[in-house]
């Protein structure tokens, strides 16, 4: 139940209500080309979002604390932005010529 409200919380940030909710869907919509995540915004939010809760679901069973969701959610948009950003700094320099 936490997990899936950290993901649900995830996808209304992102703006993509349409995707899966449950990871038996959600592993089925990666594997359809059809289904599967187009733009980098909502790659990047899937993979910041399994890793996150993976690594909280780590640090609950092996120190019993706990984060909060909303701590959670923010800290996958950071990712998500901060990455976002990366990419379009790194695109404008090598567009430029700068990075290459």
């Amino acid at each position: 139940m936490f997990a899936r409200q950290v993901w649900l919380e995830v996808l209304d940030k992102v703006i993509w209500c349409s995707f899966p909710t449950s990871w038996d869907v959600i592993v089925d919509a990666l594997s359809d080309d059809a289904t599967a995540p187009r733009l980098l915004q909502h790659k990047l939010a899937l993979v910041a979002s399994v890793y996150t809760i993976w690594c909280e679901r780590n640090r609950h069973i092996f120190t019993n604390a706990e984060m909060p969701v909303s701590q959670l959610v923010k800290s996958i948009l950071t990712v998500v932005s901060q990455r976002l950003a990366w990419m379009h700094r790194k695109k404008k320099t090598t567009h430029y010529g700068v990075g290459s």
